[in-house]
């Protein structure tokens, strides 16, 4: 097979959501199973496989980072929708995520760690303690 033949063989192979079998692969392109099968292995063809991976993972991301704040805003609704009924897992999970509580899983159980004060500890400042800090206001005060 010739480069072009190959890289189209890649191509057909990988870009599928469930790829072909060796043999539909080979009805297609004219060829042997065993052709087919010595083409979809080896260093260049798990670069070219890693490659589109990337560019897969890539794509996805900045789908995914367009929806950033609308789903923000949905996780709000959830939040208020499962408080509604008694579960409070998504306002949890959202704490969580921006840094305000933690979760300590150094011991045999399970303890919510919450960030109090002007966010500073032994290892420096927390990362969203510039966020709860009040600001500063020079001047007096009457």
């Amino acid at each position: 097979m010739t480069a072009e033949e190959v890289e189209r063989l890649w191509l057909a192979y990988l870009e599928p959501e469930k790829p072909p079998t060796y043999l539909e692969l080979a009805q297609q392109f004219d060829r042997h199973r065993q052709t087919i099968a010595a083409h979809l292995q080896g260093p260049e063809f798990e670069r070219y496989k890693d490659a589109i991976s990337r560019e897969r993972r890539n794509r996805a991301a900045a789908r995914l980072a367009t929806q950033a704040e609308r789903a923000a805003d949905l996780w709000g609704t959830a939040m208020e929708n499962a408080a509604d009924k008694g579960d409070h897992r998504p306002a949890k999970e959202l704490l969580q995520a921006v840094g305000v509580v933690g979760t300590d899983t150094s011991g045999s159980t399970n303890v919510a760690v919450v960030f109090v004060g002007d966010g500073v500890n032994a290892i420096g400042e927390h990362p969203i303690a510039a966020f709860r800090r009040p600001p500063v206001i020079e001047g007096t005060t009457a």
